[in-house]
C-alpha cells in the first residue's frame, strides 16, 4: 500500500499538519475512521478555467503611485 506503480488500485496516504493534496475531481477517494482526539478537516472544491470574456472597450490603463 505505500509502493504506487501503475497497477496500484489503492494508496494511502497519512496526512500531516498542513498537507494538501490535490486530485483530479473523478478520482475516487474515501476517508476512514480514525483514533486522533480532534476531528479530520476536510474541505472540497471544484476549480475551472473559462476564456476570459471579450472587452467591449479598451480597459483604463493602470494607474501607477
Amino acid at each position: 500500500m505505500n509502493m504506487a506503480t501503475p497497477a496500484s488500485k489503492a494508496i494511502n496516504f497519512t496526512p500531516k499538519p498542513g498537507m494538501m493534496i490535490f486530485t483530479n475531481s473523478w478520482l475516487m477517494h474515501s476517508f476512514t475512521r480514525h483514533a486522533a482526539d480532534k476531528p479530520i478537516k476536510f474541505v472540497h472544491f471544484n476549480l475551472t478555467v473559462i476564456p476570459a470574456p471579450q472587452q467591449s472597450c479598451p480597459a483604463p490603463a493602470a494607474e501607477v503611485i
